[in-house]
């Protein structure tokens, strides 16, 4: 299983409002991302864009940042731990 980060937003919302949320899913492929998003319930709609995170940084993410909608500040406050991590690990 691999691990996605799933980014929401509508864009016929008014600008500043349009970002509803992030999330982190485990799924066999980019086909399987986003059901598995709505079986956690943590889909909320509107278009969504994902990418599959690498090893390296997939094995950083803490069990309780996954399968659960992240408020825009969530998802960049586990983007800097995540980057702090990865940092730290090819530093040795």
């Amino acid at each position: 299983m691999a691990l996605w980060w799933l980014s929401f937003c509508d864009t016929a919302r008014p600008k500043g409002t349009q970002f509803l949320g992030s999330a982190i899913v485990e799924a066999e492929t980019i086909y399987h991302a986003v059901p598995a998003a709505w079986q956690h319930r943590c889909n909320p709609g509107g278009q969504v864009q994902l990418m599959e995170l690498p090893d390296g940084l997939a094995k950083h993410v803490p069990p309780e940042w996954r399968h659960r909608l992240m408020t825009r500040q969530e998802s960049e406050a586990l983007d800097v731990q995540l980057t702090v991590a990865v940092r730290a690990e090819q530093r040795g």
